[in-house]
Formats: C-alpha cells, structure tokens, sequence
C-alpha cells in the first residue's frame, strides 16, 4: 500500500500531453478547399481549449 500511495500522489503533479493526428492519404494540399480549412480550425479549437491537444493533419503534398 505503502508503494500505490507513492504513485498515487506522484500522478497528481503529473503533466499529461494529448495529441491527435488525422490521417488523411487521399487528400492533397493543393485541392484542400476553404471550408475543409475551416473544419479543420473549428475542430482545433474545440480540442484545445478543453484539453491543450495539439493537432496535426497529415495529407499528400
């Protein structure tokens, strides 16, 4: 009990980091269109505020 006690109060200072990455293989960054771009914003932002995720969005060139 002595050593779950020790972790338990070492996970309370813990910094935890979340990071979401899509994957997309059939786009391209030179056909993505303005509203694609603004879902991807938007879907930043609803991430991030809550949670501080970082996104990434991997598409072909």
């Amino acid at each position: 009990m002595k050593h779950l006690a020790y972790f338990k109060q070492k996970a309370r200072g813990a910094i935890i980091e979340f990071e979401m990455i899509l994957v997309q293989p059939g786009g391209s960054v030179a056909t993505i269109t303005d509203d694609a771009l603004r879902l991807l914003a938007a879907t930043e932002l609803y991430l991030f505020k809550p949670t501080q995720a970082k996104l990434r969005v991997a598409i072909s060139a």
